[in-house]
């Protein structure tokens, strides 16, 4: 009985320390999903910035990365709602407004994205292009 116990103890003790040695952390997950993203494997870096995303929901840029893959990859309501969520979590970050902007010219969201290039340009202090100026017309 005392073997079987033992057995049992030390199968429990292998598997925890085999369970943490081998564990991502959500930093280990974002600098794997920034290489695939450097490389353009979107796909790659989105299933990456996910779990890096379910281990650390507070880290803006994990969102941003993941939804300029998006956007790369034409997932665009999903690219809107990452930049939505980095906003919320650093909103006073202009680069956010204006990667959220072109999400949503590219979704046909006039007002949105005009608002959103508004935003940035204030924050930001950059004029718009003359491209931004006249899409925005009348705006």
């Amino acid at each position: 009985m005392k073997k079987f116990l033992f057995l049992i103890f030390f199968t429990f003790l292998f598997c925890l320390t085999t369970k943490n040695s081998y564990a991502q952390t959500a930093e280990q997950y974002a600098d794997s999903g920034f290489k695939k993203f450097a490389t353009q494997d979107y796909i790659g870096a989105i299933k990456n910035y996910s779990s890096a995303i379910e281990l650390n929901s507070k880290n803006d840029n994990y969102y941003n990365i993941r939804g300029y893959s998006y956007y790369k990859i034409g997932k665009l309501k999903e690219s809107v709602d990452d930049f939505n969520k980095a906003i919320e979590l650093k909103p006073k970050f202009y680069m956010y407004y204006l990667s959220r902007a072109y999400s949503k010219k590219a979704i046909f969201d006039k007002d949105g994205a005009c608002s959103d290039f508004k935003i940035y340009q204030e924050m930001s202090g950059f004029s718009q292009s003359d491209e931004i100026k006249k899409y925005c017309e009348g705006q």
